[in-house]
């Protein structure tokens, strides 16, 4: 049994995915279990009625739990069922049509994922993926609603040793070593870039490699952003004056909250702040 919460759902209503047998059946197993009857049902029954859904976070488990109850499932089912979940397309663009993804973290191939240091971890959180707390009482701290390249906070602990030299100009201005995450490489066709973001930090605009921001020199180049309490944003950069060169961004954290990046696109205006992919399927209580 899943359960991600420690509240079953009030007035639900009646599990039409399970007959009465089986919902009986299935409350005796959870009472010896010492779990919440209504809870279980209320798994069983979403899993149930979800388990062709590819968009959904729990499909997978789902078909391959019930393939067979007779035998587990083979190597080979489960291989299927990952590379088929790593692999899936999003069934609508969230972004618009008049959109240009630069970077999407659903399609990233994984070689492509670049970091300075572990912060940002060793690959992207994948839709669906768990994001621990710090509360045994309440280890899930929250459901991945969109692919994202993310810092972890605890990071936030590394010093640089005294003396160390950073580079000149705004890029030295905080610290970037360990805390860097760095986005694959696009051409910038219009010029407007937005990056889908939250947390707090600092982006890069690597322009063909250059890396010396000096006075007004390039100074689109850089940009800060700050926490809007947790909430999605977009943080733009007007790279028009470096059409047709290739870019890639370089984002940092800084402070103690997370900082994720979802996206990079390119558009005349920011888009719409996207709504949470399947977001009614993730109980984040």
């Amino acid at each position: 049994n899943i359960v991600f919460t420690n509240q079953g759902p009030t007035n639900a209503p009646a599990n039409a995915s399970l007959t009465s047998e089986q919902r009986q059946y299935i409350s005796n197993a959870a009472r010896r279990s010492d779990l919440s009857a209504s809870l279980v049902l209320a798994w069983f029954d979403y899993l149930l009625k979800h388990r062709e859904d590819q968009a959904e976070p729990f499909s997978s488990w789902t078909r391959l739990a019930l393939t067979n109850p007779e035998q587990s499932p083979t190597a080979f089912q489960i291989r299927q069922e990952v590379a088929r979940w790593h692999y899936q397309r999003p069934p609508v663009d969230p972004f618009g049509a008049d959109v240009n993804v630069l970077v999407d973290y659903d399609r990233l191939p994984a070689d492509h994922y670049k970091n300075n240091g572990f912060a940002f971890g060793l690959q992207p959180l994948k839709l669906g993926a768990l994001i621990w707390s710090n509360d045994p009482a309440s280890p899930i701290e929250r459901v991945v609603e969109r692919s994202n390249s993310h810092r972890d906070p605890i990071w936030a602990a590394l010093k640089e040793r005294p003396g160390q030299a950073r580079e000149p100009g705004a890029l030295g201005k905080y610290v970037r070593a360990g805390q860097t995450h760095r986005t694959a490489t696009f051409t910038v066709t219009e010029g407007p870039v937005h990056v889908l973001l939250r947390g707090t930090g600092h982006i890069y605009a690597a322009v063909d490699s250059h890396a010396v921001l000096q006075g007004p020199l390039h100074k689109a180049l850089a940009k800060q952003f700050t926490d809007k309490q947790g909430k999605l944003q977009w943080a733009t950069m007007n790279l028009s004056d470096y059409r047709g060169h290739r870019v890639h961004l370089e984002v940092t954290g800084t402070g103690n909250v997370p900082t994720e990046v979802m996206a990079v696109v390119e558009s005349a205006r920011p888009p719409a702040i996207p709504e949470p992919i399947r977001s009614q399927h993730l109980n984040r209580t």
